[in-house]
């Protein structure tokens, strides 16, 4: 299910041959009884912010929404207003039960700013969360499997007003998973196209979690200079999403 008023979110995403529940979607304003997760948390959207200046996000009405079928699934396009430009999406349902995402985008920013694309937040209650993980290749030959049993949170955050992020994922082949014992999500990207690379965010509030993961096209630090509404690089992002059994974690 889509949000053509709030930039072609995903509302609600299932996958039948795994779930007959949602994975992934939309968590509304209030959910939490915690403060700093007081809002509305979604799938699929495109964030920027830049010190000093207000976020600019693609949650507006969609225009040109079209919906049609190619002989891999059915594919929804819009266009959605972001900043000065818009951001072009494609989101494809495949037949094999994946799902592309697709973003192209031709913007002026003010930099240094981030650019964060493709939230993808796991629905409450959907993993277990004795058996929670995510895992990526980090440079090695072997994935890297982390577990958050025994975690509290894991935070995406700036280390200060000149550095904007404090860890992101290398995901070196381009194939990131999260979620549980019985029910992994694989993201896959093209590294050699675009080096977005993923983070997490997670927390634990009083027995219950809040997981989301993300991809970062743009960060900064202290050497990056400042350039009021200069053109970013175009963004052409794509990744696919599909869902598959459990491996159990070894030792």
């Amino acid at each position: 299910m889509f949000n053509t008023t709030r930039g072609l979110v995903l509302e609600s995403v299932v996958f039948p041959e795994r779930s007959a529940h949602p994975l992934l979607g939309t968590i509304p304003h209030g959910h939490y009884d915690y403060v700093p997760l007081n809002a509305d948390w979604y799938t699929g959207d495109v964030v920027s912010d830049a010190p000093g200046e207000r976020r600019v996000s693609d949650l507006q009405p969609v225009r040109g929404l079209c919906v049609e079928e190619d002989a891999r699934g059915v594919v929804v396009r819009g266009r959605v207003p972001f900043g000065d430009g818009f951001v072009d999406k494609r989101i494809c349902v495949n037949q094999d039960g994946s799902i592309d995402l697709a973003y192209e985008s031709d913007v002026q920013l003010a930099t240094p700013c981030t650019l964060h694309v493709a939230h993808l937040t796991l629905m409450p209650g959907a993993f277990d969360r004795a058996s929670l993980f995510y895992s990526c290749h980090d440079g090695g030959e072997d994935v890297e499997r982390f577990e958050l049993a025994q975690v509290k949170s894991v935070e995406h955050r700036p280390v200060s007003l000149l550095v904007s992020s404090n860890a992101v994922l290398g995901n070196t082949t381009g194939t990131f998973a999260l979620g549980d014992a019985t029910t992994e999500l694989v993201i896959t990207t093209n590294p050699a196209a675009l080096a977005a690379l993923p983070f997490i965010e997670f927390l634990d509030v009083r027995g219950r979690y809040f997981f989301q993961a993300c991809f970062s096209v743009a960060e900064f630090d202290d050497t990056t200079r400042l350039r009021r509404g200069a053109p970013l690089p175009v963004l052409r992002f794509c990744c696919t999403i599909s869902a598959r059994s459990g491996r159990v974690a070894p030792g």
